[in-house]
């Protein structure tokens, strides 16, 4: 089985970087015998693939969509069996082939989120069209499976795997400190919902706030000015 997988996002710092990362890492280690398993993107992923991985630097273009259509050229050309997108949706729209997308949340249609307009408009307009081509959508979450079908109907239910986020192996060997603690993990930004996070844990008894600090890890995200005034 030829499989080729959208990897262009896979060497950033954010969490979908880290979930492509990750499942990359994950299926070389557990890659099929008849496999061949192609990684498209922009340039080399930082670390030691299995030796049936295949990287494919994707063309540097100017023009709008004209990677996507050298991607849909690729696929056909070279007669791959299965396409996945894990966080790309206008290259489902383009996939002549059959297609796996993961799509984490539906946060552009959440009115307490503020992204920024060129992602809503961008979202909103390839969602639709990307959950109805697409043969295999994978979440993270029971809520965000409800949030698709409940936003695009229900028919979408067989397609919908529930596939929740895993512990990388590198945690797993881990000696921590013993210590007792509240962790937050995420963007620093308006969607992850963190100032709510921090005003409930300042009404918290201080017994509990002695006992229990709040630690907060994660990367600035857009539009984080409001921390600020915490």
């Amino acid at each position: 089985m030829k499989i080729a997988i959208d990897g262009r996002e896979a060497n950033g710092t954010d969490g979908k970087a880290r979930y492509i990362r990750e499942i990359i890492k994950g299926i070389s280690r557990n890659c099929p015998k008849d496999a061949e398993i192609t990684i498209l993107s922009k340039r080399k992923l930082d670390f030691d693939l299995n030796p049936k991985f295949v990287f494919c630097k994707l063309p540097k273009t100017i023009y709008p969509f004209s990677t996507n259509l050298w991607l849909r050229r690729k696929l056909k050309i070279e007669k791959f069996d299965l396409f996945f997108a894990p966080t790309g949706y206008l290259p489902v729209i383009f996939s002549p082939i059959k297609t796996v997308v993961a799509i984490h949340d539906l946060a552009v249609y959440r009115k307490d989120t503020k992204p920024k307009l060129k992602t809503r408009l961008i979202e909103k307009m390839l969602l639709p069209l990307t959950v109805k081509k697409c043969q295999v959508i994978i979440v993270p979450s029971l809520s965000t499976k409800n949030d698709i079908l409940n936003r695009f109907g229900m028919y979408l239910s067989s397609k919908i795997n529930i596939t929740p986020y895993a512990v990388g192996v590198e945690f797993k060997n881990l000696n921590l400190m013993r210590e007792k603690f509240i962790l937050s993990v995420s963007t620093l930004e308006p969607r992850k919902n963190l100032i709510t996070l921090l005003y409930a844990y300042q009404i918290l008894p201080d017994e509990i706030k002695k006992n229990f600090r709040l630690k907060i890890a994660g990367n600035v995200g857009w539009n984080n000015d409001e921390f600020e005034n915490v």
